[in-house]
This record gives C-alpha cells, sequence and structure tokens, in this order.
C-alpha cells in the first residue's frame, strides 16, 4: 500500500494569487509524489490550502489557517504516522522567530509525519540528524529576518507616504471609506452611500439601537458596505453599523496607523480635513453621546414602542429595576412594570399597571419643566447639549491617548496638539455650563398645552422624552401601599435629593408632594396648589415664596395669590413626610 501523502499551499499577497503560485505548487506536489511513488490524498477534507494568510504572524496555524487543521489531523489519528506533507518550502509552514517555529517543526516529525520542501527535493523525517536539523534552523531563520526586513522596508516606506499625505494632504489611493471614491487622483463623494450613513446617524439619534438599524436596513434591502468576498451574505450587521459610527472619516478625519510589533498603532496625531465630511461635527458627536447614554445603561432589546421608563424606573423596596411584562392577552390583559428581583421571589413589592405609570410618567416630565421636548428652539439646545457631551466625551479620550503616545515618544507637534484639545475640552465644558443652566431657566405653566404637544406615541417622541430625564441623572422609585401607588422621584442617585413624590389612587388623578423649593415653585407655577399633597416643611417653602412674591415683585409664582387655597396642615405631616422618604431608602432632613 502507498504511503499517503498531503499538499500543503500557501500564499500570502493578492499578487502571488493572480499569478502563478498556486499552480506551480499544485503541480510540484503531484510531480513529487508521483516519481516517489506516493498516493496524493484528493479529498476535499484533506486539501490544506492557505489563500492571503500571512505565516510571518502564525495565522496560518490559528483558527484563521487550514495548516492548524492539518496538525490537528495528525494529533487525532485521522494523518497516520508515515504520511508525508509536501511543501514547496519551510517558508510555506512558518515566518515566525525559529524559537516559535521549531517546537512545532520537530512535533510534527516526532508524531512520524515525513515533511519535504519541493523547491530542493530534501526530506525532513523523525529522528533527525544534527545536519537536518541546523539545515531547518537557517531555513526558519532566513525565512523570518526576510519576513522582517520587507515588513520594515514597507512601513517606512507607508510612513513616508503618511507623512507627505499630512504635510500636502495627497491622497493615498483607492483605499478609502465606502462611502467615497477614489477619481481623478481626489477623493469624491458617493452620494448614494454618503446618505445610507446620514440615516445610521440619524436614526441613532432618534434612539435606535444597532439591532433595530440592522433589521431596517435589511429589510428595505439597502446594500450593504463592501465586497461579497468580505460579506458573504450581503446583510449589514451590528458590528458594520457600530463601525461606521465611530468612524471619524465621516468628519474628514485620517488617522494614519502603522504596524508595529504585531500590532496596530497609531503614527502622530488625526489629519484634520483629509476626506470630504459627510456628517456634520453636531451630527457625530450627538449620535456618540446617545450611544453612550444606551452603552452605559446597557439598553439592548428594542420593541415597537419604547419603554419610556427603561433605566428611569426602580423598586422603592430593593432598588432593582422594573421591567415591562404582560399579563393576559388583550383585551382583558394589562401590562404592568415588575421589580426585576420580585420575579425572582426575593422582593415583595408588587406590580404597577403600565397606565398607572405612564400618567405619572407625564408628570414626572412637567415637573422637571421639560419644555424642550415640544419647543423647537429648545428641542435644538437639547440636541446641542447632546452633542457638547459626545465632544467631551472624545475630546478626554483623544487626551488620554495622546498622554500615552507622549510617553512613548515624546515631541512638539505632539504637545501642542494635546494643548490644542485641552483648550478645546475647557471650552465645550463652559459651554455645556452655560446650556444646562438656560435648558433649567424653562419653565412650563400651561399643563394641557404642554400635554397636548407631548409626542409620547412615536418610538422617537418616547427615546427622546426618555433620554431627557436620563440626561438630568433622574432616577424614580415606585412602589404600592396597599391603596395608592407612588413615585418619588430622585436626582443624582449617588448621593441621593427627593425632588417629589406623586400619588395615584382609584381615580387616577394625579397628586403632588413637592420635597424641596423649587418644586414648590413648579407646583404653583402650574396650577396644581389645589390637588397638592402637602407635608411639612413645605408650609414654610411656601410662606416664603408667598413673602417673596409680595415684597419684591419677583415672577417665579404666575398665580394669583388669591386663587391660593387656605390650607390645613395636619400634626401628622412631619410623621408622613418622614416615612414617605424612608419608604424609598432616604434620610429624612
Amino acid at each position: 500500500m502507498k504511503p499517503k501523502a498531503y499538499s500543503y499551499i500557501r500564499f500570502s499577497s493578492p499578487e502571488q494569487s493572480r499569478g502563478d503560485s498556486q499552480r506551480r505548487q499544485r503541480e510540484a506536489a503531484a510531480k513529487y509524489a508521483e516519481e516517489h511513488d506516493l498516493d496524493l490524498v484528493q479529498d476535499k477534507d484533506y486539501q490544506f490550502f492557505d489563500a492571503g494568510i500571512s505565516a510571518y504572524t502564525g495565522k496560518n496555524v490559528n483558527d484563521e489557517g487550514k495548516l492548524r487543521r492539518f496538525y490537528e489531523y495528525v494529533k487525532s489519528g485521522k494523518i497516520e504516522s508515515g504520511s508525508y506533507l509536501l511543501v514547496e518550502s519551510l517558508d510555506r509552514l512558518s515566518r515566525e522567530d525559529v524559537l516559535i517555529a521549531l517546537p512545532r517543526f520537530i512535533d510534527l516529525l516526532n508524531e512520524g509525519i515525513n515533511v519535504v520542501t519541493l523547491a530542493d527535493n530534501f526530506i525532513y523525517t523523525k529522528g533527525a540528524d544534527v545536519p537536518q536539523l541546523i539545515m531547518s534552523i537557517v531555513h526558519m531563520a532566513r525565512a523570518h529576518h526576510e519576513s522582517k526586513l520587507k515588513g520594515e522596508r514597507v512601513s517606512k516606506a507607508w510612513r513616508k507616504k503618511q507623512d507627505y499625505a499630512r504635510e500636502h494632504l495627497t491622497p493615498l489611493g483607492s483605499v478609502c471609506p465606502y462611502w467615497l471614491d477614489f477619481k481623478g487622483g481626489e477623493y469624491i463623494v458617493n452620494e448614494d452611500k454618503a446618505e445610507i450613513v446620514r440615516q445610521i446617524f440619524s436614526m441613532t439619534i432618534a434612539g435606535y439601537g444597532q439591532i433595530a438599524i440592522v433589521k431596517h436596513l435589511n429589510k428595505n434591502n439597502v446594500p450593504v458596505f463592501g465586497s461579497i468576498k468580505r460579506n458573504k451574505s450581503g446583510l449589514w450587521g451590528a458590528s458594520s453599523i457600530a463601525k461606521i459610527l465611530c468612524n471619524r472619516s465621516v468628519l474628514g478625519e485620517y488617522q494614519p496607523m502603522v504596524y508595529e510589533q504585531k500590532r496596530r498603532r497609531e503614527n502622530g496625531s488625526v489629519i484634520e480635513g483629509y476626506y470630504p465630511p459627510v456628517i456634520t461635527p453636531e451630527i457625530f458627536y450627538t449620535a456618540s453621546y446617545v450611544r453612550t447614554q444606551r452603552h452605559v445603561s446597557k439598553d439592548t432589546k428594542q420593541s415597537k414602542d419604547f419603554n419610556v421608563w427603561s433605566k428611569l424606573l426602580v423598586c422603592s423596596k430593593c432598588r432593582s429595576p422594573m421591567h415591562l411584562v404582560n399579563k393576559g392577552q388583550p383585551p382583558k390583559g394589562f401590562k404592568y412594570l415588575r421589580c426585576y428581583t420580585a420575579a425572582k421571589g426575593k422582593c415583595t413589592a408588587k406590580l404597577i399597571r403600565l397606565n398607572v405609570a405612564d400618567i405619572a410618567f407625564k408628570e414626572v416630565l412637567v415637573m422637571f419643566n421639560s419644555m424642550s421636548l415640544v419647543q423647537k428652539s429648545e428641542k435644538e439646545s437639547r440636541s446641542r447639549i447632546a452633542e457638547l457631551k459626545g465632544r467631551i466625551d472624545s475630546l478626554r479620550l483623544r487626551l488620554v491617548q495622546f498622554e500615552e503616545m507622549l510617553m512613548e515618544a515624546p515631541s512638539i507637534a505632539l504637545s501642542k496638539a494635546a494643548s490644542a484639545k485641552e483648550e478645546e475640552l475647557m471650552l465645550c465644558e463652559r459651554e455645556l455650563q452655560i446650556e444646562n443652566a438656560e435648558m433649567e431657566t424653562t419653565a412650563i405653566f400651561n399643563k394641557a398645552d404642554f400635554f397636548e404637544k407631548l409626542d409620547l406615541k412615536t418610538y422617537e417622541g418616547r427615546s427622546s422624552a426618555n433620554l431627557y430625564l436620563r440626561n438630568l441623572d433622574v432616577q424614580v422609585r415606585a412602589g404600592f401601599n396597599g391603596h395608592e401607588y407612588f413615585f418619588v422621584a430622585i436626582t443624582d442617585p449617588k448621593k441621593p435629593k427627593a425632588n417629589f413624590a406623586i400619588w395615584l389612587g382609584e381615580d387616577l388623578i394625579p397628586k403632588i408632594t413637592p420635597l424641596s423649593k423649587e418644586m414648590m415653585v413648579n407646583v404653583i407655577n402650574q396650577g396644581d396648589l389645589p390637588n397638592a399633597r402637602m407635608v411639612v416643611p413645605m408650609a414654610r417653602h411656601l410662606q416664603e415664596l408667598i413673602d417673596e412674591t409680595e415684597g419684591n415683585g419677583r415672577g417665579e409664582i404666575t398665580v394669583a395669590l388669591d386663587s391660593i387655597p387656605a390650607l390645613e396642615w395636619s400634626p401628622g405631616a412631619e410623621v408622613l413626610k418622614n416615612k414617605l422618604l424612608k419608604s424609598v431608602g432616604l434620610d429624612p432632613d
């Protein structure tokens, strides 16, 4: 019975695939097998062919390469001892450092595999003598050295091209972002693809996650970027969306990169204005901030109707998040919000009817003066705040990168670039303070008008309302005391401050308990004092506000003072307040 022989063919560059490399290696293996009476295995499962795979980085022996499969077949016995492995030369097996490549090669020989190098018809066998081992070491060392020198030459030449591009903004060639074309020696915007990029950013800002965007694009047969070889399915994926949203090339920036010590690293600072931009900085940074909010809160699930309470509502008993659940089928079934820990049997919190929670949500928006959700000018201000926060996050990250680069290779140019980014960060932080201050001065006086204009029906509207409250660092602690639902609004959960409580009984008429002077102002401005459930020390705050209004004519309170009903303060009001705060985990004042 003839010994079996297996051919391993590898080339690493596209040029070799277009040339004669594959045919030459195949014919050499067939010729050797015929001349030495070997059975060259042709079964598909025993074809070991790595196209475009580097042996210098060892990719042909990791999960990407077919040579790994050959080694596994040898270890498992699928390929028997005494078989032959036919390769053009040892550098087809590996161009790694000798200390890495040699042990693997010797292991193969010890398994009884005869390795034949077709270029010189040399056979390496088990129990190889010293001259054989020396020859293999020489071949491996030469292959590694050649690849290393080639890599260094290519890297050096590439750096020179990048330096020239930095100085003159000269295009580097046809390799460019998918939404651009290289024509006539310059980069031109491909408007069809650029519009897809803009749509992805627009949907992100509207609150859609990557999975929702992927479904939308695939459902509408939007062509995916890249060739069929890179994306055999021809469908969009979440990773593709993420790469576009993170790619600063949409702003026209180009970050030169070099490959050193088996990793890519930045070569100098960003080149601005290198590509034609397809997205404005305002849109880019706003989308970046919205994505950050989704990531921090781990919003991943998509639904037809965005859950407005997502990452805002927690259980008053255990602080676990409350999730949307269905109980029964329509029309008799209802939707509820349920404590996550209660669902596991570790908390005694009751379910909260969604229709009740929706009423409370609107009241929370009113109390936090969210006029920006219904006024165009305020929407622009809110968008600017999101953009500034995204820009600030990006600048802080960039400064960390500058610090790391300066530690590795100090330079005056990098220091100047870092100083410029620090100044830009300071200006952005200052503008953000101004924008936030202006937003806080916007008050709601007419609740009915606000509710009429408020959009809580569309996905985008619900997402915007949710994001508005999350931007304010709001947390709402909810529960049921046996006869009423209550919702206590907290800001800055790390250092909790109670702002107000909302009570809802069977009549579903919300009753507000202001827990700060500022929230007392809102209750009065919105004409809700008759429905307020007052507790000490709100009596003192109310009197202070009346005195201020009568004394200096300040316009904080717009209702006529004589319309304020005479309030009777219960002796148990202080006890009620303390009990309320304790029920949601806060210490009384």
